[in-house]
């Protein structure tokens, strides 16, 4: 075990520190055993109380468990980190895996869709998943019902990663122990939680950015209007990647999303052959917050006004103070604090940081900030979406 793999899971297992926080502090200081050397002594200088940094005991114990279990932690400075999450800032600083890690590296189309799938649904995405398997494109899912089991079972040679929403031991839905069990000898199960964590509502939209994040084109099947598919389309339009639906019967909910998807400009997808097309054009992944709107017109949250109507008197506040007067809950872009501070952009990012680790603030993807309420968590803007 390198001391940089057991610095980055106990930085990212300490309290008040998500992925975001965790690339700014490597972004800071060199590396995560860097940061965590110099991190406690940062916490007393800026009296960050919401931050607690885990014991490198805990670490090392955590690792080992993993590596007697036969799993591996796969790190954000290892080799077999996959280059697709690279771009993202909220990228997972570790990835707990059980399986062939080699599907990490592989190019990957992402099939998702909902869980009370129609029948013909679950036969169009089982028969996409099979013909890409054979094409030797990795179909990455949730591991959910409906078309996620589909998509799983079907998928050939192995060629199938599921994005689970607990610890990567954790089989759930129960029902699907046995394809767990195939997954694991054949495919790869993989989940940024600590082993024994049990799925909740809040850990399904970051698996779902993890699913997107790992495939050049998502692909949604069926799916209500608010669903936890058009999560995963929505991230991946942000990052850059192809969005692909399925259309289906207008009366039918389950058919609502993926239309609107289709009405917003994702490519319509009604066979393999339109998927190998969208794999058949350069693939340039994008850092999220380089891109301000997505390629489906679903606009990001930017309110200049946030800080252009702004009334407090800059002269009579403090460079930090002003910084956290033009602050709301509502998430602005740092270009906008940059704009409207008029200092150099690293100073803004060092006082963000202080402020983040005292728990005032929280960063957001697409590179936003907001004022932060008791109890938010890093991806509450995923909004109220289902699994």
């Amino acid at each position: 075990m390198s001391l940089e793999k057991i610095h980055t899971l106990q930085l990212i297992r300490s309290r008040g520190i998500g992925a975001i926080t965790f690339h700014r502090l490597v972004e800071r200081f060199g590396s995560a055993s860097e940061a965590v050397h110099q991190l406690p002594e940062f916490i007393k200088e800026t009296q960050a109380r919401s931050v607690s940094l885990a014991a490198q005991k805990q670490a090392e114990k955590e690792l080992d468990t993993i590596n007697k279990r036969g799993f591996e932690a796969v790190t954000w400075s290892d080799a077999s980190y996959p280059e697709a999450l690279k771009p993202l800032e909220d990228a997972p600083p570790v990835l707990i895996c059980r399986g062939n890690i080699q599907n990490l590296q592989a190019e990957s189309v992402a099939i998702v869709g909902a869980r009370n799938a129609s029948i013909q649904a679950r036969k169009f995405a089982a028969k996409l998943a099979r013909e890409l398997s054979q094409a030797g494109y990795v179909v990455t899912s949730g591991f959910a019902r409906g078309i996620d089991t589909s998509v799983h079972e079907a998928a050939s040679n192995g060629l199938t990663t599921a994005v689970m929403a607990g610890g990567v031991d954790i089989i759930y839905p129960p029902e699907n122990k046995n394809l767990y069990k195939s997954l694991c000898e054949e495919g790869l199960c993989v989940s940024e939680c600590p082993l024994g964590e049990a799925p909740t509502a809040r850990h399904f939209p970051r698996r779902n950015r993890i699913i997107a994040g790992l495939s050049r084109v998502t692909i949604v099947v069926e799916a209500a209007k608010r669903s936890g598919s058009l999560i995963t389309a929505r991230l991946a339009a942000e990052m850059g990647r192809d969005v692909g639906a399925v259309p289906g019967f207008p009366g039918d909910p389950r058919s609502e999303g993926a239309n609107s998807l289709i009405k917003d400009g994702a490519s319509v997808i009604t066979s393999v052959d339109d998927v190998l097309e969208l794999l058949s054009s350069p693939f340039q992944p994008r850092i999220m917050h380089q891109k301000q709107q997505t390629t489906l017109g679903l606009e990001l949250e930017i309110p200049s006004e946030a800080v252009e109507n702004n009334e407090v008197e800059a002269k009579d506040l403090t460079s930090d103070q002003k910084m956290m007067s033009l602050l709301s809950k509502q998430a602005v872009h740092i270009d906008e604090l940059v704009r409207g501070m008029n200092v150099p952009v690293q100073d803004i990012q060092t006082a963000l940081l202080k402020y983040e680790l005292e728990g005032k603030i929280q960063r957001l993807p697409g590179n936003r900030v907001s004022l932060k309420e008791p109890g938010m968590e890093e991806y509450d803007y995923y909004g109220d979406y289902a699994a």
